[in-house]
């Protein structure tokens, strides 16, 4: 794999072994250990992230996609049910990953979300510092990418 850096990463979930692990990947790695919905909410709020791991949980995922749905996500699961997937699928969860991670899978998520994040920047215009517009979808977002409605005058 290519040595890639990415920015931020919050992982909700995660042990030492994998905040070790996912330093070597990303220039910043949060890690909250035990889910909590209050301080993944208090995270968001305080700084931008592009992208968020879970392990194991589902709920954050949901709550990560309510608060911002182009936040990319990754679920990392110990055991797929139907359920879950189907879930997933309807959050738009970028990759899912079972445990014991396979480190040739993992890198090659991450080399797909470096791809995506720096595809995805290649079709923005940024207005003002305040606003981006994505030439592919035409919608234009402000600094927290909500989409910002615009109606013709």
């Amino acid at each position: 794999m290519k040595n890639i850096k990415l920015n931020s990463l919050l992982l909700v979930g995660g042990d030492k072994t994998l905040n070790i692990f996912f330093q070597n990947y990303f220039n910043r790695v949060i890690s909250i250990d035990k889910v909590d919905k209050s301080e993944i909410i208090t995270r968001l709020e305080r700084e931008k992230f592009p992208i968020i791991f879970s392990i194991d949980n589902i709920e954050s995922i949901r709550e990560v996609k309510r608060l911002n749905r182009d936040i990319i996500t990754v679920l990392i699961l110990s055991s797929f049910t139907s359920d879950i997937v189907m879930e997933a699928i309807k959050l738009k969860v970028f990759d899912l990953l079972e445990l014991p991670l396979d480190i040739r899978k993992l890198s090659e998520t991450l080399s797909s979300i470096d791809r995506e994040l720096n595809s995805s920047k290649a079709n923005f215009i940024e207005i003002n510092g305040l606003y981006s517009f994505d030439l592919d979808k035409e919608i234009l977002y402000n600094e927290y990418f909500d989409e910002v409605k615009l109606t013709k005058r």
